[in-house]
């Protein structure tokens, strides 16, 4: 026979995450446009999955036809998450997460006639904040900065590395 003191601790560890759960609901989307960047690229549109709480994978098309510029990255996230409920409100709040992130990036540059692409990685430093306004429905900042390497074409028959420090700011929703 099992006594009530161990029942009623059982009972109390197993609606421990009912509270977060209630608060902070697993996402499956992200959706997002950049608000600042400081790559070439001045607007990108970017698709996020969650398999994970705390993992992201991501894809993000770029565009900038003023310079004939257009990208696609491709990045991994692992974040550490914090909650912050709202007081008397067990839907609402905000969840701030930060980690380090890794990624691929391809760019091709046309302004004339010819082109020219580069490919490299990149690692990144991820700050993401989330405003859940509803069950389900969160509004998301993210910042993203760090180093990538690109080679590109130089010269004909020579690649040249090229180091850029992208930062993006991104902003959009979260379901």
């Amino acid at each position: 026979m099992v006594s009530p003191a161990v029942l009623t601790l059982v009972a109390v560890f197993a609606q421990a995450p009912a509270a977060p759960e209630a608060f902070d609901p697993r996402r499956l989307v992200d959706v997002e446009l950049t608000a600042f960047a400081s790559t070439p690229e001045r607007f990108a549109l970017c698709l996020g999955a969650h398999p994970h709480r705390a993992f992201e994978v991501d894809v993000c098309v770029g565009l900038d036809p003023s310079q004939g510029l257009s990208t696609l990255a491709a990045h991994g996230y692992y974040r550490k998450r914090w909650l912050f409920p709202l007081p008397g409100d067990p839907v609402r709040g905000f969840t701030v997460a930060l980690g380090p992130g890794v990624g691929l990036r391809a760019l091709r540059f046309c302004p004339f006639d010819s082109c020219a692409d580069a490919l490299g990685p990149e690692l990144l430093a991820s700050l993401e904040a989330v405003y859940w306004a509803a069950p389900g429905l969160g509004l998301t900042a993210q910042l993203d900065a760090g180093l990538a390497l690109l080679w590109a074409p130089a010269q004909p028959q020579r690649v040249d590395p090229v180091f850029r420090f992208p930062v993006h700011l991104l902003v959009g929703v979260a379901l």
